[in-house]
C-alpha cells in the first residue's frame, strides 16, 4: 500500500509541477509504475490490436488523471529517450477516445432536455 501511495503522491505532484512531470518522464520504468498504480492495466494490452471495438475497450478504464497524463505528455515531448512505446501511447489514445464518448454522451443528454422543452 505504501508504493500505492508514493505513486500517487507523484502523479499529484507531476499535476501542479511540471519540472516534476518532465523529470519523472524520463523514467520509463517508473511511468509503467505509475500506470499500474492508476489503476490502467485495464488500459493496456501486450498487443496493439486494442482499438478494435472502441466502446468495449474503453469501459473499465479509469479516468486519465491529470498528473499522469502530464507525465506522459512529457516523454511524448522528448522527456523520455525513444520517445513513447505502443503501451504509453494506448494509455492516451484510449484517453482521446473515453473523452470523445463523454462528449457526444453530453451532447446527446443537452440534445434531449432541448427535444423535452
Amino acid at each position: 500500500e505504501a508504493c500505492y501511495r508514493a505513486a500517487g503522491s507523484l502523479i499529484n505532484l507531476a499535476e501542479k509541477c511540471p519540472s516534476v512531470a518532465y523529470q519523472i518522464a524520463s523514467n520509463r520504468r517508473l511511468i509503467y509504475l505509475l500506470i499500474v498504480a492508476w489503476g490502467g492495466t485495464k488500459a493496456v494490452t501486450s498487443e496493439s490490436k486494442a482499438l478494435k471495438n472502441t466502446t468495449t475497450s474503453i469501459k473499465g478504464v479509469p479516468l486519465l488523471h491529470i498528473g499522469l497524463a502530464a507525465i506522459l505528455h512529457s516523454a511524448e515531448d522528448g522527456a523520455l529517450e525513444g520517445g513513447l512505446d505502443d503501451v504509453m501511447l494506448q494509455v492516451l489514445e484510449k484517453e482521446k477516445i473515453r473523452k470523445k464518448i463523454a462528449q457526444r454522451n453530453e451532447e446527446e443528454r443537452k440534445r434531449r432536455l432541448w427535444e423535452k422543452k
